[in-house]
């Protein structure tokens, strides 16, 4: 476990094998830089004159103190144009930095916040920077076969000599963005595990072991429990398959009870092959990623737990591998739902919102949940429409999804809310049966939203999140390893802490004034 002490210094007397600050490129001068540190001021004078140190973004000059000062090293960052300084430049900076730090062998890293412009709130910054160190240091490496690279054993972060902290107040932060940070490396692990490793029942077991560590109460149904309650949809995807379907079910309950209880869903199709409708080999690879949803709910879970977050929510996950065995389930089907619609199956590559809506339907039939947000790599239509970056929304209530939209900017992740247009419902009209689960050429996204949307009751709130093609990134980016990035993960932790009463940073409108 590393180390992680808050304390007020200069850089030239902090106990560090390197210290990391930063710097603007129009406020780059050594008194900016250095305050009231005379010798570190002397140190670098002459590299600011020169131009070596320049504070253009993402610039960086590593300084060796040669003893002269306590640190043995000094990396300088530029931060860019200071009107455009933002806490996920600041995560990314901890990241990044923290990475290169660690990869020349230094085990005691501090970051000196000297170069705060002034009004910035430090409890902001603090859960912003330990978020980012704490990202930056993940790896997935399990299955590798190489030399042991050295761990950061203590991360500081330093205050001026000047500055007046609330020493409680900087600690809680820390210790949410440690918790967040964990957690989000937790699922990480979790969504990169490959298909032969964590199969439905395997996940079952390790959701189930994550529940006693991390005190919630867990439920593991299995195939016999899921076809009396007549979940044929889930029972049909997993038929393909050799390995049995788990509804993993995980309870929070941080607020008591009596009090209300939120839902979150997330997909756990531990390998998606397409089915009988088999997708192209070329997209079939990262297919172990379509469990991603489901290992972000177990984080969340973990997460909220670990900070004592005043609020019950029950995590539930549809566990399942889409295979195209000799007992699959087959384009032209017809599938009668839990709910007690009947589903024509045209394509068993949108397996996914099938195994959600028996889901949708226990959520509110059984569990009694009448506030739920679903979260899945559902359609590949969502990367097309925005990007690998942006969280397609849907939601039929506007609160939910504008404190999403502000956790997300808290995170440094970006959604967008898109419609739930519901002339588009004719087109999953079928001849047969009550609707169709997919339309070829069609707006995939919105038509996935709307399907799951015919599972809600119209007394529960919803919203509906959609990260096929999300999930994975082919190379490391800021706080961002290879594999999976467990994307939405981190603002989803912040949108409950804020129904359960935390201060999960600075207004949007606030930060316009810094």
């Amino acid at each position: 476990m590393i180390e992680v002490e808050v304390l007020n210094s200069s850089i030239s007397d902090i106990e560090a094998d390197a210290v990391l600050t930063g710097i603007f490129e129009d406020d780059c001068n050594a008194e900016r830089l250095c305050g009231r540190d005379e010798k570190f001021k002397y140190m670098v004078k002459n590299l600011i004159e020169e131009g070596e140190i320049n504070g253009k973004l993402a610039g960086t000059t590593l300084v060796h103190s040669r003893g002269e000062i306590k640190p043995g090293r000094i990396l300088i960052v530029g931060l860019g144009k200071k009107e455009n300084l933002s806490l996920d430049r600041l995560r990314g900076m901890a990241a990044v930095s923290g990475r290169l730090l660690r990869d020349i062998q230094c085990q005691k890293i501090g970051i000196h916040l000297g170069f705060l412009p002034p009004g910035f709130r430090y409890k902001d910054t603090a859960m912003a920077v330990i978020e980012g160190f704490f990202l930056g240091q993940y790896s997935f490496t399990k299955y590798r076969h190489e030399e042991k690279k050295l761990e950061v054993k203590k991360f500081g972060i330093y205050f001026p000599e000047e500055i007046k902290f609330d020493a409680d107040l900087i600690s809680h932060a820390i210790r949410t963005g440690a918790f967040i940070a964990k957690a989000t490396n937790l699922s990480r692990d979790l969504c990169n595990e490959p298909a032969n490793v964590l199969t439905p029942v395997r996940l079952g077991k390790i959701a189930g072991k994550l529940a006693e560590e991390y005190e919630l109460k867990a439920n593991i149904l299995d195939e016999k429990e899921m076809q009396s309650m007549n979940m044929n949809l889930m029972l049909a995807v997993s038929r393909g398959s050799k390995e049995a379907p788990r509804l993993i079910v995980l309870e929070y309950c941080g607020a008591g009870e009596g009090q209300p209880v939120y839902g979150l869903l997330g997909k756990g199709v531990t390998f998606d092959s397409g089915g009988v409708s088999l997708k192209d080999q070329t997209a079939m690879h990262h297919m172990h990623l379509d469990k991603t949803a489901g290992a972000v709910v177990i984080g969340i879970l973990a997460a909220l737990s670990s900070l004592k977050a005043k609020i019950n929510l029950t995590g539930v996950i549809p566990a399942v591998e889409n295979m195209p065995g000799g007992n699959a389930y087959k384009p032209g089907d017809i599938i009668k739902a839990m709910s007690g619609k009947t589903v024509e199956i045209t394509n068993t590559d949108a397996e996914g919102r099938l195994i959600m809506a028996d889901s949708l339907t226990y959520m509110q039939q059984i569990l009694k949940i009448d506030n739920i947000i679903d979260f899945a790599t559902l359609t590949g239509g969502s990367k097309t429409a925005l990007g690998t970056d942006i969280i397609p929304v849907f939601s039929k209530d506007k609160d939910m999804a504008n404190l999403f939209r502000e956790s997300c900017w808290h995170s440094g992740e970006v959604c967008w809310e898109m419609p739930l247009y519901r002339n588009y419902l004719k087109l999953l009209k079928s001849h047969v049966a009550d609707i169709k689960n997919m339309v070829k050429d069609s707006p995939s996204t919105l038509l996935g939203a709307l399907f799951l949307g015919e599972f809600i009751d119209n007394n529960t709130k919803w919203m509906h999140l959609d990260i096929g093609g999300h999930e994975f990134r082919e190379e490391e980016f800021s706080y961002q390893a290879y594999g999976a990035t467990a994307l939405g993960m981190r603002s989803l932790i912040r949108y409950y802490l804020h129904l359960a009463g935390e201060d999960i940073g600075t207004d949007m409108e606030d930060w316009k004034i810094l």
